[in-house]
């Protein structure tokens, strides 16, 4: 456990922060990897309307593969050679003119994509499960990082 400048706790590092919450960093082998689409998650993404809003959702799909997280972003914020790579795979000498993703086309994606593989989104309902799964692991150690790291995979 470290403290910052404002005598805040910190349990994860900055790099381990970014390696947990950060958009993927693929290599050439898990780009084709977690690109690679299924049927199903190339229909739900070409679906979108519009190249940009198609290529949005597959990156997600690809790092929610990845991660089983979602991540808000610009096209700026990943990765070029994703981008490329899907333009390459799925739009071959089609031209992606960048913008931004609107709010509700995120959630709208986010969704889906949950659905399709078969999860649900967070609920505050879920929350007295969470505290009492922290309270039982708690009893058996309260190192930070422990806790954290269990709480992640409940």
């Amino acid at each position: 456990m470290r403290g910052d400048g404002n005598e805040r706790l910190t349990i994860l590092s900055e790099a381990e922060k970014t390696a947990l919450y950060g958009i993927p960093g693929f290599d050439d082998f898990q780009r084709v990897e977690f690109f690679a689409m299924t049927e199903a998650e190339r229909s739900l993404g070409l679906q979108r309307r519009g190249i940009l809003k198609q290529v949005y959702c597959l990156l997600q799909i690809g790092y929610f593969k990845a991660k089983q997280a979602f991540f808000q972003f610009s096209l700026d914020d990943v990765p070029p050679e994703d981008v490329t790579f899907l333009l390459q795979r799925y739009f071959p000498g089609e031209t992606l003119i960048v913008g931004p993703l609107n709010a509700k086309e995120y959630y709208a994606q986010r969704r889906e994509i949950v659905a399709l593989f078969g999860y649900r989104l967070w609920t505050d309902n879920d929350l007295p499960a969470l505290r009492d799964k922290a309270t039982l692991l708690a009893r058996t150690g309260v190192a930070p990082t422990f806790l954290l790291a269990e709480l992640m995979v409940f």
